[in-house]
């Protein structure tokens, strides 16, 4: 495999001195250094708030001692862990990755970065972290070589620890596929105003599903044409009550009419679900055109509102519920990129972005990684669907823990 991982290592570090942040979030708005670092660093604190309230309401407890971000780039998702954990170790294979997560580090006392070029772990010991992630990076990788990163790092992991990961299972049919066709808009097609009929004013129940009325203006000089672009709908996130962090980005989802002509109207009823905790929360509703973006992230004026999840008796903080861990990643925390512009990050890079070929892309099927794991001495606690392979794959996010005593 030594001569697999060398060429890892190269593509790779060819990458982090063209465009690193694309490389690592391959937006294609965002490609030929576009990345603003601020953004580029609050999709760490949202991919983790998401996460950890998640495990949460699954009961999937690990220590908050020791973590480690596997394949960390410049941090991005490493320096978001420091909100949940007391250490937390980021490990690359390019050392010009690494270079710029040293640069960027605003926690020097608690997370700090390793450059490895090979093809183990071994430069950390065995039962070392609580808590192993990886997101992005794997499906890079040859499935041999996959395989064994996979087991380097169950060895790394303390018995009862927990290791999230997200790979490409195998390729979607073609039929499929043909069904699925998604075409990005101009840019200025994407305004929108959302309006509701009635806010829901008492507390709700966890869990609670709701049925609201939401009035969708076509706001742009541009018809949104499904059959031509694929898929636009109404959908909702629910926020903790900071107003910043999201803690379930996928909801209620309710189709639009195929065809919404330039500055038509058009009515549709969204049902929600609450949280499964009591708390305060604010709901946002949104347009997405699935598969390319947010109607937010394009410029619409999103439609939020508070909602309480519980009895009108009750007295929440933050703290009562989960959010307040999340939330400290943005209210205690300094953002990684306030005193480092993006342009002063590729100040000592390439002068220019090159062109370097796609990114590969490699799945293992989900039956092979379940029995690999059954194998190993871990459990796969949870298979969840995962996107970010692309349209062309299906897809898994794995949450596997280790055996408290492993077998003989």
């Amino acid at each position: 495999m030594k001569d697999n991982i060398q060429n890892v290592h190269v593509f790779w570090e060819q990458y982090a001195q063209s465009d690193p942040l694309w490389a690592i979030l391959s937006d294609p708005a965002m490609k030929n250094r576009q990345w603003d670092l601020q953004h580029f660093f609050r999709t760490g604190r949202h991919e983790m708030s998401l996460l950890f309230f998640h495990l949460n309401h699954l009961h999937i407890q690990t220590e908050k001692e020791k973590a480690l971000d596997f394949g960390c780039g410049i941090g991005r998702v490493t320096q978001a862990l420091a909100a949940h954990f007391k250490s937390i170790v980021g490990v690359d294979i390019s050392e010009t990755m690494i270079r710029l997560a040293d640069k960027l580090n605003r926690f020097p006392g608690k997370v700090s970065y390793v450059h490895n070029q090979v093809d183990d772990l071994k430069v950390f010991p065995d039962n070392e972290f609580d808590f192993l992630y990886s997101n992005i990076v794997l499906q890079h990788l040859q499935p041999e070589l996959t395989l064994h990163y996979l087991q380097e790092l169950l060895r790394i992991l303390r018995p009862g620890g927990i290791l999230v990961f997200q790979l490409p299972s195998h390729l979607r049919p073609q039929n499929a596929m043909a069904k699925a066709a998604f075409a990005p808009m101009a840019n200025d097609a994407y305004q929108a105003s959302l309006r509701i009929s009635k806010i829901p004013g008492d507390p709700v129940g966890p869990g609670t599903e709701l049925t609201l009325d939401i009035h969708v203006h076509n706001q742009s000089r541009h018809d949104w044409i499904q059959p031509a672009y694929g898929p636009i709908r109404i959908g909702n996130h629910w926020l903790a009550n900071d107003g910043v962090t999201m803690l379930i980005q996928d909801d209620g989802r309710s189709p639009l009419p195929e065809k919404l002509d330039a500055n038509e109207k058009y009515t549709g009823q969204l049902l929600i679900k609450t949280p499964p905790q009591k708390g305060d929360y604010i709901c946002e509703i949104d347009l997405v055109h699935e598969g390319i973006a947010w109607f937010k992230d394009k410029g619409t004026k999103t439609l939020r509102f508070p909602v309480r999840v519980g009895s009108k008796d009750d007295h929440f903080s933050r703290a009562d519920i989960f959010a307040a861990e999340a939330s400290r990643a943005v209210e205690g925390t300094p953002v990684p990129e306030t005193r480092i512009s993006a342009q002063d990050l590729y100040a000592d890079l390439a002068k220019e972005v090159r062109e370097l070929g796609p990114f590969p892309m490699h799945g293992i099927h989900s039956d092979r990684i379940v029995e690999f794991f059954k194998a190993a001495g871990a459990e796969v606690l949870r298979m969840e669907e995962d996107e970010h392979s692309g349209q062309e794959w299906i897809g898994y996010r794995y949450i596997v823990k280790k055996n408290q005593i492993p077998r003989p």
